[in-house]
């Protein structure tokens, strides 16, 4: 619907995004998942909003950017969160919310020790981007999957232990 409604208007969607993002009801973003949304934005209405919001904007955004993933075995960085990241990526507070919106809602089944294990192995295939912003998550990502991962492995064999 937004990416339809953008074609012929998206200087009315810009307007009535920052209008949101500007009242009361942009806590919202706070809180739940929006990621989908996001996505949906077309790229030039999403990049026209940030330009003219700022780091604010960034800010209320960060957490539902679509995370960096692999496709067809290559890694890739989604064109709006290179973009986000790039611009305001510097911003402690952007940045912060992208690396805790990238695991927002996440569910997985199995160990938790294997999950967080694959996470750090996909987050190091983004270690050598151009990006530096992509390159201290990717680090953040790693050290902090692992260290997960090494926890979640005691805990598991704890309680196997205990299960006898």
């Amino acid at each position: 619907f937004l990416r339809s409604m953008a074609a012929g208007h998206s200087e009315i969607l810009v307007q009535s995004l920052e209008d949101f993002t500007n009242g009361p009801r942009a806590r919202v973003l706070a809180f739940g998942f929006y990621r989908e949304l996001l996505d949906s934005l077309p790229l030039d209405v999403a990049r026209t909003l940030l330009l003219r919001k700022g780091v604010e904007c960034a800010r209320l955004l960060a957490r539902h950017l679509p995370p960096p993933c692999v496709l067809k075995g290559k890694p890739v960085v989604p064109e709006l969160t290179r973009f986000v990241l790039d611009s305001y990526g510097q911003d402690e507070r952007v940045f912060r919310e992208f690396s805790v919106g990238v695991h927002g809602f996440e569910a997985w089944t199995g160990e938790r020790s294997e999950h967080a294990t694959s996470q750090a192995r996909l987050a190091e295939l983004f270690l050598e981007d151009p990006s530096p912003i992509i390159r201290k998550w990717a680090r953040e990502e790693v050290h902090n999957q692992l260290a997960f991962a090494q926890s979640a492995r005691a805990r598991e064999e704890r309680e196997d232990f205990e299960r006898g």
